[in-house]
């Protein structure tokens, strides 16, 4: 497997290795991509050696629009996404709710170039619970840490709602209007998120904006055999001071030549990413025009592999797709 190296950083933001399954948190444009219905889901869980784990959720919806105006039919889509992260032994919680909605642009009836625009609004919901938490007011001087001290942490909120706004636009080639035709394909995107900055503070009268998370990634899909396809893409997130870089590839093998029924035109992938200065990241699935199923397993590479014994995280995803036309029209590809 061929993996490349960048420089970056961690990110603040929960964050999933299979980014483009968890299209609508990755670019609220990316719900204009599937041309069919689509339900989306994606469960991680990581350092579960060290201390309690962080667990992170998201299921989505997509509903395409389509217009007989348009050459390639595909005027945009609809979406709906939730979405939970817990996160220590306070189990600090976020969850969220968000609808999107995404444009399709094509650039010219002869070509195959398109262009996606997106929003997405919500609400955020942030949340902790104090019971498992040990704060110096508890400390005894002769027995140590005491529970039945009171804490008496008047100025701390349980639980925050704010409003939360993102937007995203994505750039597509297909080299065929039919994908299942296409030698080539390219996408990139960019897409921004926490863009009204809300409080997320849970101390009163200490408002923290919660800053702005910045997101660029792109990749292209090229058949290189009868039956084998490679996909290079990348993926960089900046939020304040933090940034992140993502970067690798897939390889496809057409395992079913079927153009109907549960397996049509069945795939199985291989892929392999670096998450630079954290951790390497390994993922297998099977695809079909019908479902997608995968797994991937982060192995850390940061100071923090001398804890967890190299161990990271592990996410497994699903997609299901309602089919009503046997030729899958999407523009590109991103894969697991």
């Amino acid at each position: 497997m061929i993996l490349w190296s960048i420089v970056g950083c961690h990110s603040q933001e929960a964050q999933f290795s299979q980014f483009y399954v968890s299209s609508l948190y990755l670019n609220p444009a990316l719900a204009g991509q599937e041309g069919q219905m689509t339900f989306i889901s994606n469960y991680r869980t990581q350092w579960r050696s060290i201390i309690n784990p962080f667990v992170s959720n998201q299921l989505s919806f997509i509903y395409p629009l389509k217009t007989k105006e348009m050459f390639h039919n595909h005027k945009g889509g609809l979406g709906a996404s939730v979405f939970s992260d817990r996160a220590g032994d306070g189990s600090l919680r976020t969850n969220g709710f968000n609808v999107t909605a995404a444009y399709n642009l094509e650039l010219a009836e002869s070509s195959y170039h398109f262009f996606a625009f997106g929003l997405h609004l919500g609400f955020m919901q942030k949340s902790i619970d104090f019971t498992n938490l040990q704060w110096g007011v508890q400390y005894n001087p002769y027995l140590g840490f005491d529970a039945n001290i009171a804490p008496n942490e008047n100025n701390v909120i349980t639980t925050k709602l704010y409003p939360d706004v993102a937007a995203g636009m994505m750039w597509y080639y297909n080299g065929s209007k039919d994908y299942s035709e296409s030698n080539l394909s390219a996408f990139m995107g960019v897409s921004g998120y926490h863009l009204n900055q809300p409080n997320e503070s849970l101390i009163k009268n200490q408002p923290s904006k919660l800053p702005i998370l910045l997101r660029v990634h792109g990749g292209l899909e090229y058949k290189i055999g009868e039956r084998m396809f490679v996909g290079p893409n990348f993926l960089y997130a900046n939020q304040k001071q933090a940034s992140q870089i993502n970067a690798g590839l897939y390889l496809a093998f057409k395992m079913i030549d079927k153009q109907d029924g549960m397996f049509a035109n069945g795939k199985f992938s291989l892929g392999g990413w670096y998450r630079l200065g954290d951790a390497y990241i390994a993922s297998a699935g099977f695809l079909t025009n019908y479902y997608q199923l995968g797994f991937s397993y982060d192995i850390n590479s940061s100071n923090l592999r001398y804890a967890t014994g190299g161990r990271g995280a592990y996410e497994i995803s699903l997609v299901l797709r309602k089919i009503k036309d046997q030729k899958l029209k999407r523009f590109s590809t991103p894969r697991i």
